[in-house]
């Protein structure tokens, strides 16, 4: 399900249900307190009374009086509750959300609730796993790095770049595993979706897995298979090298990226092959895409899970 329409769904599911579980609630004290189903049916027509009274020309006093009156009836409603052991809202509709009473609509466009959940859509939509979910640039520690300088460097232009995201630019990440390459993407995935844009996260292997299944496994065009992947804001793609290369895979990732830098939309990807690598297994034309359209970050030093399984 799209992501506007999943959240929109959820919001009604809320709404429904709150309001379900109040009339349940008003049904089980008017059985038990009959007195209460009158005091609800007064509270209940009073709208409509002052819109009545909104017609007579001492309009103002008498919607004072109904307004007075049912303040009144309010406060006996609730005595009546609490004396019967309940609490004194105990039959009020009680939101997830209070201040938008679970419309998702706020004073000026979408509620905070709502734009929570758009967000955490995203999350879900991009491919982010659970743990990864937890990896931001806050969290990025230097303490394993030799060359503080440069990585601290790379982290900061990252952030930068994603904090400000506009649905341009192109970064590769090249060098050894363990070195936070994937963090620091995570952290760019984070960032993007926090700024409302479309986020699809993917490792090699479930990247070009998707156009093999499409193309040989009963997927086929227009199912949104692969197409996400060129329609996305940002595409982030991990660890690219460690699938199993041929000609179709080669194929596919040229096309990919080739309509990404046509479409002027933003891609990053990590990857342990340096620039001789990845022109030797992707061809050179390639290569030469992004290597002419795309900031290489190279990232150097030694694996920090080791490190951490030593210390």
């Amino acid at each position: 399900m799209d992501t506007v329409p999943k959240v929109c769904e959820e919001l009604r599911r809320r709404r429904e249900t709150a309001i379900k579980e109040a009339e349940e609630r008003t049904r089980e004290c008017e059985e038990k307190i009959p007195e209460l189903a009158e005091i609800n049916g007064t509270l209940g027509s009073a709208g409509l009374r002052m819109l009545d009274a909104a017609f007579y020309p001492d309009a103002k006093a008498r919607i004072s009086v109904i307004e007075a009156e049912t303040l009144e009836l309010r406060r006996k409603k609730a005595a009546i509750l609490i004396a019967h052991g309940y609490p004194a809202d105990y039959d009020s509709t009680k939101w997830t959300c209070p201040e938008c009473k679970d419309t998702g609509d706020g004073q000026f466009g979408a509620c905070k609730c709502k734009r929570e959940l758009l967000e955490l859509a995203r999350i879900e939509n991009s491919g982010l796993g659970k743990i990864m979910r937890d990896q931001s640039f806050d969290n990025f520690s230097l303490d394993y790095y030799s060359d503080r300088e440069q990585i601290a460097g790379h982290r900061d232009r990252l952030r930068e770049w994603s904090e400000n995201f506009t649905g341009e630019g192109n970064f590769i990440l090249t060098g050894t595993t363990g070195l936070g390459k994937t963090h620091l993407s995570t952290a760019v995935a984070k960032a993007v979706i926090h700024r409302g844009y479309s986020v699809v996260y993917t490792t090699a292997d479930e990247f070009f897995g998707a156009f093999q299944a499409q193309r040989f496994g009963g997927g086929h065009a227009g199912d949104g298979t692969t197409e996400r992947f060129e329609n996305c804001d940002l595409l982030i793609i991990d660890d690219l090298g460690t699938e199993v290369t041929n000609k179709f895979v080669v194929s596919c990732l040229y096309n990919v990226i080739n309509s990404r830098i046509n479409n002027a939309r933003a891609t990053l990807i990590s990857t342990n092959l340096d620039g001789r690598e990845l022109q030797d297994r992707y061809e050179e034309r390639t290569a030469s895409r992004i290597f002419g359209n795309y900031v290489a970050l190279v990232f150097s030093g030694k694996d920090i899970r080791r490190q951490k399984l030593v210390r």
